[in-house]
Formats: structure tokens, C-alpha cells, sequence
């Protein structure tokens, strides 16, 4: 006798359709549980940044002063007339956002370049062991690990006009000027800001740094020396790639 096909077996008989089985179910959970967490993180970061920049569009359309700065909704519509006069660079505030985009890109030329020459002559000097070294990586890594807040308190201190340690130093020790200087104001302003962060820029590039070049090891550098590859010659080819 022939085999009953699956037609004529009894319904009773029949297999249900299989279920997703609860591993798989968790599995899939387990997967879309990172994209859950960044997906809540990039929406933070998105309000945190589109909505201050969608209110400056919009205040940027209105015609404000002293009287509607707190209302800015009953100002007066102004249109494109406020890019306008922004953008003509005969007047004072066409002048002053010049000099503004100037301040800023040398600004962030400056510090991008000291932090970074400094983070990789910091980790030249500690590539290779000897004693002191802990101490003093950690004590380059000061400035990184200190609270912002506390080293704006310190550096204000240092660079305040009256007794200040800057001015201690360049004016009375070193004698680089002659009267007292307002580090704080003006256009030294600059270096001050730059300097302060420089000192809290650079351990960063110092870490990043440091990272990148544990991968080389201390075998190509004594390879380089048997074939007579000086300090500059190792840092050039080897730690730098070129």
C-alpha cells in the first residue's frame, strides 16, 4: 500500500507551523539593543544642537534691540536685511565679522598646532622605557584629568594684572615688559585664551598619540639603529611612515 500524502493524512496528525523559538526571539532583542541606545543618544545630540541653531535662524530674521531682545516675536520682520548688512564689508559690522573670522581661524590654527606638536613630542620622549616614566606621564595627563571649571579659577588667577604670576614673571623676573599687562583684555586676550587651551589640549593629542605608536615595536627601532638610521631618520621613517 501506498503512503497517505499530506493531503490525505487527518488534520489531527498535521505539524503547527512552527514558532520563532525564544533564543532567536532574544537574540534579535540582544542586536537591536546598541542601536537603541545610539539611536536615543544621536536624538539628544540632535536637539541639543539643531534647536539653539534653529532659533539663532530664526531670531537672525528679526530687526532686535534693547526694547525686543525679550520678545524677540514682536520685533519687527527683517527679512535677509540683517545678512546683508553682515555681509557688506565696507560698514563696521562687515569690518568686525571679518576680523572675527580671522581671530577665529588663527585661533584654531594656533592651538591645533602647539597641542598637537607638543602631544607628539611628549609621546616621542616616552616611547621606550626608563624609570621615571609613569611619573611623568602622569604627570602630562594633569591638565586632562583636572576639572575645567578648576583650571579657568587657576589660570584667571595667573593672569590677572595685579599680582598675577605671569606678569610676575615676565614683567619682574624676566623683565619683558616694562609695566604691568592686561592679559585678560584686548588683544592679548588671544594669547591668553590660547594658551590656556593649549595646556588643555594637548594631553589629549598626547593619548591619541601615544596609542597609535604602541603598535611599533622596539625591534624596528633597534633594526633602524644597526642599519644606521639616526634619532631624526626613526622618527621620520618609522614612527611618522613617510
Amino acid at each position: 500500500m501506498s503512503r497517505p500524502t499530506v493531503e490525505e493524512r487527518p488534520l489531527a496528525r498535521r505539524r503547527p507551523a512552527a514558532k520563532l523559538p525564544r533564543r532567536r526571539r532574544g537574540a534579535i532583542g540582544l542586536r537591536s539593543t546598541p542601536y537603541l541606545f545610539v539611536g536615543a543618544a544621536l536624538a539628544f545630540e540632535l536637539l541639543v544642537h539643531l534647536v539653539p541653531m534653529a532659533s539663532g535662524v530664526i531670531t537672525s530674521l528679526f530687526s532686535l534691540n534693547q526694547y525686543y531682545i525679550r520678545q524677540w516675536f514682536h520685533a519687527p520682520f527683517a527679512g535677509l536685511a540683517n545678512y546683508a548688512t553682515a555681509l557688506d564689508f565696507n560698514t563696521s559690522v562687515g569690518s568686525a565679522l571679518i576680523h572675527s573670522f580671522g581671530v577665529t581661524l588663527a585661533y584654531a590654527l594656533v592651538v591645533v598646532a602647539v597641542s598637537w606638536g607638543l602631544g607628539f613630542a611628549g609621546a616621542v620622549t616616552l616611547q621606550h622605557n626608563f624609570r621615571a616614566r609613569g611619573m611623568l606621564r602622569t604627570v602630562f595627563l594633569v591638565p586632562y584629568a583636572m576639572p575645567v571649571f578648576a583650571g579657568v579659577i587657576v589660570w584667571s588667577f595667573m593672569f590677572q594684572r595685579e599680582g598675577g604670576l605671569v606678569n610676575k614673571l615676565l614683567v619682574d623676573t624676566f623683565h619683558f615688559f616694562e609695566e604691568q599687562q592686561f592679559w585678560l583684555l584686548g588683544d592679548k586676550a588671544f594669547f591668553a585664551a590660547a594658551t590656556v587651551a593649549i595646556w588643555r589640549t594637548w594631553p589629549f593629542a598626547f593619548l591619541s598619540i601615544t596609542a597609535g605608536m604602541q603598535s611599533i615595536g622596539d625591534d624596528v627601532y633597534e633594526a633602524a639603529s644597526i642599519d644606521g638610521a639616526g634619532p631624526w631618520g626613526k622618527i621620520r621613517y618609522i614612527t611618522l611612515g613617510l
